[in-house]
């Protein structure tokens, strides 16, 4: 329950989420410790690989490395037969000699996507009720941590407002996919990954040595990253988590949406890098890996969409569900009016007041 107490950070108030408030599973710590460890190697062997004379350009996309690894493990945890069958599957192509891009875009399509899309979940699980709890108070504190500043600054929480009551929606079922809110989160990760992808791969100081833009299917991988930077705040979007006030409530998906806007704005230095690049090369090729950028990003997001909510969504949203009541168990506000619209007084043995007892308006007549 959220009550007041001597707090670490500031006087009065509970750092820590109450007990039996947390949902991660033991599951997730594997995934976290698996994508830990594996990042670690990753970048050692980064920096391994640019001492020897490597470039960034081409070292990179092995700091991808842990979607593989999480996506092996949550195949082989929950469909091992799904995992066999892409095994034989890249066996075969090996076998059958076909180019290493085909058997690395099997592998991307498959394994990486799923790692990708449980990372995205394992994180909901760490930030939701810690983000909800913090934006509960977040105004009415004496002393802001450095947590605290960062939830208002990614959530654009207005300082006057009173962030005490908020709510979220407990009736989440659905029968299908839900395309508009998959088309709000592609055109989100268009507008910001796009921008994003070109100040990347498109940076001289990123391409290096390399020559043109025939750039190999692996350096792709890197586009994983942008569902995890897009997908994790869709939860919000799905509870309809909001801060309900007299007049328009606000709804916390809406705010992460505008840091995010606000964050893909400076365009000028990524068209700075276009023309650098057209003037390096033909203004075709640049616009044809332009293009091909998008279509890849809108696949991978789409793929990803769909993953995610076929297979982590409705687990995630029953224990947020289940667990609502110990963060709020009955509704901060409330008013006089019963909800509840019986007519009490027809009822027999219901004490009648004589309303003479508030006493007689007298109004003097001319």
């Amino acid at each position: 329950m959220s009550h007041l107490e001597q707090g670490r950070r500031g006087k009065y108030w509970k750092d820590d989420l109450p007990e039996g408030l947390s949902l991660v599973r033991r599951s997730d710590r594997i995934v976290s410790v698996i994508m830990a460890v594996t990042l670690a190697v990753a970048a050692i062997l980064v920096v391994r690989s640019m001492m020897g004379g490597t470039s960034l350009y081409h070292t990179a996309p092995l700091l991808t490395a842990p979607f593989f690894t999480c996506g092996a493990y949550y195949m082989i945890r929950t469909r091992l037969w799904t995992f066999v069958a892409v095994a034989i599957l890249m066996a075969a192509v090996y076998f059958l000699g076909l180019p290493e891009g085909v058997l690395y875009l099997l592998l991307f399509v498959t394994v990486g996507a799923t790692g990708c899309v449980a990372l995205v979940n394992v994180l909901q699980r760490i930030i939701f009720y810690r983000v909800v709890r913090t934006v509960e108070y977040i105004n009415i504190k004496g002393r802001l941590g450095i947590w605290d500043r960062a939830v208002a600054f990614i959530f654009n929480i207005p300082g006057d407002l009173d962030t005490r009551n908020i709510v979220i929606d407990y009736d989440l079922r659905r029968d299908k996919l839900p395309w508009r809110e998959m088309s709000g989160t592609i055109s989100l990760a268009l507008m910001t990954g796009m921008l994003l992808w070109i100040y990347i791969s498109m940076n001289p100081a990123f391409i290096g040595n390399a020559s043109g833009y025939n750039i190999p299917v692996y350096v792709f991988s890197l586009v994983l990253l942008i569902p995890l930077l897009v997908l994790p705040w869709s939860i919000f979007k799905s509870l309809d988590v909001r801060i309900e006030t007299n007049y328009r409530d606000y709804r916390i998906y809406d705010g992460i949406k505008a840091t995010l806007t606000r964050m893909a704005l400076p365009v000028f230095a990524a068209l700075i890098f276009v023309m650098i690049a057209i003037n390096n090369t033909s203004i075709f090729i640049v616009l044809a890996y332009i293009l091909t950028s998008g279509i890849t990003i809108t696949l991978v997001i789409i793929f990803t969409s769909v993953i995610y909510y076929v297979s982590f969504e409705p687990a995630t949203v029953d224990d947020i569900n289940s667990k609502w009541k110990v963060l709020r168990p009955a509704p901060l506000l409330m008013g006089l009016d019963r909800e509840d619209k019986t007519d009490f007084d027809r009822l027999p043995g219901t004490p009648v007041r004589d309303k003479s007892d508030f006493g007689r308006l007298n109004v003097p007549r001319r």
